[in-house]
């Protein structure tokens, strides 16, 4: 049995710029907005050899991925002439996509040129991103009184309430599933027919993420897939190889997705 137990302490140091447009075009206000925010990620990987050639692996660890910096930047237009001010643009408030993750594999090698493996994985994503347009303040947005004057919002202040439409954070959810591989050479089969092998692999994933629904972030909850997830893939590849020639065929499919 051996393994590794280690820490990652990350802290980000958030600077973003971005141009607030109002919505005729005529007005341009640069938003500058300072965040500072801190993880720590412990992971956990152990391999035990219970026999010869068979290894059985778990693995834990807490993961982070801070969002695209199209999200972040505020560069978007508002429109402070209606009798409720809108925003539709970026959102640099956001918190990166935080998970757990535990996976657990056996893997066994037959021979030198063979591997046959299965395993499951379990994702607790505690918080991902998604578009909504909802209820907020100017405030929310960066906008300080001077700017909201520059833009025309007359009798307008940091407390009055906006439609904002732009990314945000979400409870997220579980993701689980398994996977099975198996590769070999046909080295029992006679004449040239000894150079041929094949790889295959299969995943199946679930998952119930929490989305909002249109209006309020607070007003209703739906469960749905995880976006660009589709339940089921494989992958097959058949290959003739010597000592002078290499030839592969490959087939690949993945279950319809949102």
């Amino acid at each position: 049995v051996h393994g590794n137990l280690g820490v990652r302490y990350v802290t980000t140091d958030q600077t973003v710029n971005g141009i607030q447009v109002n919505k005729a075009g005529t007005k341009f206000t640069q938003i500058t907005i300072n965040r500072k925010y801190s993880d720590t990620l412990p992971a956990l990987n152990i391999v035990a050899e219970p026999i010869d050639n068979l290894l059985v692996r778990f693995a834990a660890s807490k993961v982070m991925a801070r969002p695209t910096m199209q999200s972040l930047v505020p560069n978007g237009t508002l429109d402070l002439t209606a009798g409720t001010p809108t925003w539709s643009g970026g959102n640099p408030n956001l918190n990166p996509i935080r998970a757990t993750d535990y996976d657990f594999n056996v893997e066994w090698y037959p021979n030198k040129d063979a591997l046959i493996s299965g395993g499951v994985f379990y994702k607790d994503i505690t918080s991902y991103i998604q578009t909504l347009s909802y209820t907020g303040t100017l405030g929310d947005l960066g906008l300080t009184q001077e700017q909201i004057d520059a833009q025309g919002g007359s009798g307008l202040t940091p407390d009055s309430s906006a439609t904002i439409k732009n990314p945000i954070n979400t409870p997220g959810g579980i993701l689980r599933g398994w996977e099975f591989n198996i590769q070999d050479n046909f080295s029992f089969l006679p004449w040239y027919f000894k150079n041929l092998g094949g790889i295959f692999n299969y995943t199946h994933v679930s998952s119930q993420i929490s989305y909002y629904t249109t209006g309020s972030s607070t007003s209703g909850v739906i469960k749905a897939n995880l976006l660009g997830m589709s339940p089921n893939a494989w992958n097959a590849t058949l290959y003739y190889q010597d000592s002078r020639f290499e030839t592969r065929l490959t087939a690949s499919h993945r279950d319809k997705y949102l």
